[in-house]
């Protein structure tokens, strides 16, 4: 069996409010990162692992546009390895 990390390359942009409880749902917290882009700074992100050893990205994605620059996201989003973009919203 390869025991060699898997590049978390999915973020998941959460545009509803939840409770952090809510969140372990997705999977187990690995990491929080901040990104500082030319568009302005992203994060936190948290890097999160389900039980089969699948990581990811996962931002909150709600505030003001200023707070949530789609440019300044995906410029991170690339920044981190991600290579797909996934919004959840209500």
């Amino acid at each position: 069996m390869n025991n060699q990390p898997v590049p978390a390359d999915l973020l998941l942009l959460v545009g509803a409010l939840l409770p952090p409880q809510a969140l372990d749902e997705l999977g187990e917290f690995v990491a929080e990162e901040n990104q500082s882009t030319p568009y302005g700074d992203v994060g936190p992100l948290a890097r999160r692992r389900t039980p089969h050893g699948l990581e990811f990205w996962v931002q909150p994605y709600t505030g003001s546009p200023t707070r949530t620059d789609p440019r300044a996201t995906i410029f991170a989003a690339q920044t981190l390895g991600v290579r797909r973009i996934l919004n959840w919203d209500m």
